[in-house]
């Protein structure tokens, strides 16, 4: 009769009890989903995450400090209601990878935050392609009036993660010691052939320069830069820079 019955459960026959780690891995979990909350949403957060902290913080508060980047809560709010209302939206995005700006109507499917970003999930008429769009990156959205449209694509399983590897992705050819050869299993790369002599020459995706230096900087001496050059020089440089800041503390 279209209508749904909702009971409780018969096998919960006493109130949930969560030990002090769960319940802390809750509270982080809910501090992480409010930062893609809107309207009524937050309130709920707010109320679930204030009784388990006054039951769990007896004699202090908790250390529980979620970083998520700061978005403008009128670009938040303007996609928000583009999908609770089922209505197009016209967005100006940058890609900090090619320091461009693009104009795209898109139809916004839903709002999560995933490594410390808040993230868009909406069909792009300009890719023709369910793409993930960086609040912070949005620089202007608006409500056009127009309705969504139904789109034969099937949902995105977040635990494969958010990158995907296209045409235009930026790489970078890499040298992997022995000792770094685990990084293949953990980010996007194309292997270039075997291993000679223990060392594994990849092609490893990123999304962007910073995040790929990052990279090779953090396992320097398992990593090198074989391309493009401008990486291969850029890291050496910086870690120079790093180690000049610490002789200065000194």
């Amino acid at each position: 009769d279209g209508v749904i019955f909702i009971r409780d459960a018969d096998f919960l026959t006493r109130p949930l009890k969560l030990n002090r780690s769960e319940a802390v891995a809750l509270i982080v979990a809910l501090h992480t989903l409010r930062a893609s909350a809107s309207g009524s949403q937050t309130s709920i957060i707010d109320a679930a995450l204030a009784k388990l902290e006054s039951v769990v913080s007896d004699d202090s508060s908790i250390p529980v400090d979620v970083h998520v980047e700061t978005v403008d809560p009128a670009i938040h709010a303007t996609l928000a209601s583009g999908i609770s209302d089922r209505k197009r939206v016209a967005i100006t995005y940058t890609t900090a990878s090619r320091d461009e700006k693009s104009d795209r109507e898109i139809d916004p499917r839903r709002l999560f935050t995933a490594q410390g970003n808040v993230y868009c999930e909406a069909w792009c008429l300009r890719a023709e392609d369910v793409r993930f769009f960086r609040l912070d990156r949005i620089l202007r959205a608006e409500i056009t009036g127009d309705d969504v449209e139904e789109h034969d694509v099937e949902p995105r399983d977040l635990a494969d993660g958010l990158f995907q590897v296209g045409h235009d992705t930026l790489y970078a050819v890499l040298d992997l010691q022995p000792s770094a050869h685990w990084l293949a299993e953990y980010y996007q790369v194309e292997s270039l052939g075997d291993p000679v002599d223990g060392v594994w020459r990849v092609k490893l995706f990123g999304t962007d320069w910073s995040w790929l230096r990052r990279l090779v900087l953090r396992y320097a001496g398992s990593v090198s830069v074989v391309e493009p050059t401008t990486l291969a020089t850029d890291v050496p440089e910086s870690a120079a820079l790093a180690l000049s800041a610490y002789d200065e503390v000194v």
